[in-house]
């Protein structure tokens, strides 16, 4: 049906439908998104949580890198802390696994699974439910593994949020665009991005190409699309 509106412009009526559109099915989502949606749902059959309200910790990885740096190659203690991240990096071996969590702007911690410790069944779940780019807690004492690696050996984990999209490509930089244009990829992937984030004040004054739109004040987030993309200038020796 159409009708004359202001000035006889004409203005077209679509009829709505009882019934919305369904949302895509999973046969149209990418394989990883599938994998990881099923991940999701087996947890929360297992009546667990894929998003708690609140995750418990006692440290963060900056704190346990400051108060257990003195720590010798393959030396344990029996401080028990729990710190919480992002899982940037998983390997699963028969009865150890590893994962490195970050958080902030980039400090990282490794946490270890050892099958001795959680158990047989924990292990596996481990394995079977986290992926890259999941945040988790992870509780248990705080050891240097025999590599030097100031570690967490986990005697407890829990899911903080299943992430449902897979990380970027963690070996191959972002393209500017994309830095841009997927500016949580980007705080993601790179240290530098977090980094410059939350200094954008000073990336735009030392940048080649300073802003003249000041920040705002209630915010951290940079002012403009060139302090998330180029990186601080050198300050110049010439006097």
């Amino acid at each position: 049906m159409r009708i004359r509106g202001l000035r006889g412009a004409r203005i077209s009526w679509c009829p709505v439908s009882d019934n919305p559109t369904d949302p895509p099915v999973d046969d149209e989502l990418p394989e990883q998104m599938r994998i990881r949606r099923a991940k999701r749902e087996r947890l929360l059959a297992d009546g667990k949580q894929a998003y708690p309200v609140t995750v418990g910790r006692s440290h963060s990885p900056v704190e346990v890198n400051e108060g257990w740096q003195q720590l010798e190659t393959g030396e344990e203690t029996q401080d028990v802390v729990t710190v919480a991240g992002r899982v940037m990096f998983v390997r699963n071996t028969g009865k150890l696994a590893f994962a490195a969590l970050r958080e902030g702007v980039g400090t990282e911690l490794q946490v270890m699974l050892s099958l001795a410790e959680v158990g047989e069944e924990s292990l596996a779940h481990w394995k079977a439910d986290v992926d890259p780019g999941d945040h988790v807690a992870v509780t248990g004492r705080v050891i240097r593994s025999r590599r030097g690696e100031l570690s967490v050996m986990a005697t407890a984990r829990t899911m903080a949020s299943k992430a449902l999209r897979p990380l970027p490509v963690l070996h191959k930089e972002l393209s500017e665009e994309a830095r841009v244009r997927q500016r949580y990829a980007d705080l993601v992937v790179r240290r530098e991005g977090a980094t410059w984030c939350a200094c954008a004040p000073a990336s735009c004054a030392r940048s080649e190409r300073p802003c003249t739109r000041a920040p705002s004040s209630r915010s951290r987030r940079p002012c403009c699309s060139w302090c998330m993309v180029a990186p601080p200038r050198a300050p110049s020796t010439r006097t």
